[in-house]
């Protein structure tokens, strides 16, 4: 996920004689994963998301929207029941499903269900959890930031943030596992240099094909192919400076255990306020202030898979 150490700083990690391959290898394996034709996101996550995003919040209407797509319900109370730890959620109604999973995880279980079942493959499952957890928290970030700017469309920055490091999928999908081991590539992702070189091209070329072939909105396309260089998109949407912002945010949250002993030591991560205020001109220095002070309060509830214990990913 985006920036999670200095990008110059690149670190050779060299796989036991006898199971390495070059990057074009590589390269070609991540085109055959893009190639298989993952499902794009069904239709009706737009309008689940707007429906959400909307005060008040119509369960009804989400409840009739999220019905009309069998695979969607199911999802949902598949979730519902891990939560509640039972094979079957006794449960019949959405504003239940609201209240235990949260608005927020109630959001990812409809807008990855889709997604989730085809990109296991053989990536260990800590990796994806990784790949989620974070891809959430930069969701959740995004969202806070785009509503407290009044964004529009209000749905789209928690949709960008979600999906804008989609593009690493297909290079998970094309690493060797037993070449590195879960968190020598777990620090790595996100390095682009790093990614270009081992694998020929990097997560954000592979989300911008994924974007073409989900045929995404141009401002959604934008946040996946430029996050990591937002200056070089021309005409810098809030929404790409929102999503920008909110992956610094976690990154530099997550900087101090993603730097193991092995790795150059990472650049000291910016603050919250030092984040917005540079990224995000537009709030001002007291909104800055104000609002990193609103995400600070609400980080612990940007976690998707706090307090379960359990492993496995939602859906699957």
């Amino acid at each position: 996920m985006g920036s999670l150490l200095p990008h110059a700083e690149v670190t050779a990690v060299h796989a036991p004689p006898g199971v390495r391959r070059g990057p074009a290898e590589r390269k070609a394996k991540v085109i055959a994963a893009l190639r298989k034709g993952w499902e794009p996101p069904s239709p009706l996550v737009f309008e689940v998301n707007r429906l959400l995003s909307n005060s008040p919040v119509d369960l009804g209407r989400i409840e009739a929207v999220v019905e009309s797509d069998a695979a969607m319900a199911r999802a949902i109370w598949a979730n519902c029941a891990s939560v509640c730890g039972t094979a079957e959620w006794a449960g019949d109604s959405l504003d239940e499903a609201v209240v235990l999973l949260g608005i927020d995880r109630f959001r990812f279980a409809v807008s990855t269900h889709s997604l989730l079942g085809q990109t296991a493959g053989g990536t260990p499952p800590e990796i994806l959890r990784w790949f989620w957890e974070r891809s959430f928290r930069v969701g959740c970030v995004s969202d806070r930031i785009g509503r407290w700017l009044g964004h529009f469309p209000a749905e789209y920055p928690f949709l960008a943030g979600l999906f804008h490091d989609v593009g690493m999928l297909p290079l998970m999908a094309a690493a060797r596992w037993p070449e590195l081991e879960s968190a020598r590539i777990r620090a790595l992702l996100g390095r682009i240099e790093w990614e270009r070189k081992y694998f020929g091209l990097d997560h954000c070329v592979a989300g911008g094909l994924i974007a073409t072939a989900w045929e995404m909105p141009e401002r959604l396309a934008e946040t996946l192919i430029h996050h990591h260089d937002p200056a070089r998109s021309g005409d810098v949407s809030d929404l790409l400076r929102i999503v920008a912002a909110a992956e610094e945010i976690v990154a530099g949250c997550d900087a101090a255990w993603l730097a193991p002993h092995w790795l150059d030591a990472p650049r000291p991560p910016r603050s919250h306020l030092e984040i917005l205020t540079l990224r995000l001109p537009k709030t001002g220095a007291a909104g800055a202030r104000h609002l990193a002070s609103a995400i600070q309060e609400e980080w612990s509830h940007f976690g998707l898979f706090a307090g379960s214990g359990d492993p496995r990913l939602f859906g699957t």
